[in-house]
């Protein structure tokens, strides 16, 4: 039973690859990676309050089953949502902070405390977060386009340029790369 605590993660994350890449290629980033981040959530909260063994297997493999959608997802969503001369930065940087999180938790356990409650609330707190930040956010542009729905991708670069601040009218690459996706 304890060594299904390690495996719970790796099954819910496996079972998830079949299922949540292609929902998000149907229905948008969006709500997969929505969906996901509350769940997860849900499961953060169940992982602190939990003590018991199999609650807390099912707790890790429903993590597991978030992983695709959180991770795989939302990555592909936030390099979407950047403009082109930012997507390898960001990219990188993310994929670096991933790494770092491994590497910061690891000293953790071995320096300050064996106690995995402080860092599931740190998890917990930084998943809150991000899912109350992502109610402004948009379907990606980028997807919309590969749907062909130019009038919503239209829409939705017009909200991105409005909340960041910059003019209502939305800038001349943008209609090029609309316009290069409709003919």
């Amino acid at each position: 039973s304890i060594g299904m605590l390690g495996s719970a993660f790796f099954i819910g994350y496996s079972v998830s690859c079949l299922f949540i890449p292609r929902l998000a290629d149907i229905y948008g980033r969006r709500w997969p990676y929505v969906i996901s981040l509350w769940v997860q959530v849900g499961a953060y909260v169940g992982l602190l309050l939990s003590k018991n063994l199999i609650g807390n297997i099912l707790l890790i493999l429903l993590f597991g089953l978030c992983g695709a959608g959180r991770s795989t997802i939302g990555f592909l969503y936030l390099i979407e949502l950047m403009p082109v001369y930012y997507k390898r930065m960001i990219g990188t940087l993310n994929s670096a902070f991933n790494a770092l999180v491994f590497t910061i938790s690891a000293f953790f356990f071995w320096y300050i405390s064996k106690n995995t409650q402080y860092i599931l609330l740190i998890g917990t707190i930084l998943n809150i977060f991000v899912s109350i930040g992502i109610i402004w956010l948009p379907e990606s542009p980028e997807f919309l386009h590969d749907a062909k729905q130019f009038d919503k991708a239209r829409d939705v670069l017009k909200y991105i340029n409005r909340f960041n601040g910059a003019s209502s009218s939305i800038n001349i690459s943008s209609i090029v790369f609309l316009r290069e996706y409709e003919i």
